[in-house]
């Protein structure tokens, strides 16, 4: 059989193309994996941080409260 409409071209121009997206895919697919891992580890911080400014805003008070009488 002779290929007299160009199938069999343009079968590989389009494997080679769905080959060329999967390797992109695969790449912003670390990357959001990356970027996921990231955040995560920003919202343990910003968590931690957020108990300690609030655990000194209770000391002051409570010192505050010490030493103009009112406890």
């Amino acid at each position: 059989m002779s290929d007299t409409n160009g199938w069999n071209k343009y079968e590989k121009l389009i494997i080679d193309t769905m080959d060329r997206h999967e390797k992109k895919l695969d790449a912003l697919d670390e990357k959001v994996s990356r970027i996921d891992v990231s955040v995560g580890k920003l919202q343990v911080k910003s968590g931690f941080w957020g108990a300690i400014g609030g655990f000194i805003s209770v000391v002051v008070a409570i010192l505050i409260g010490f030493i103009t009488g009112n406890i």
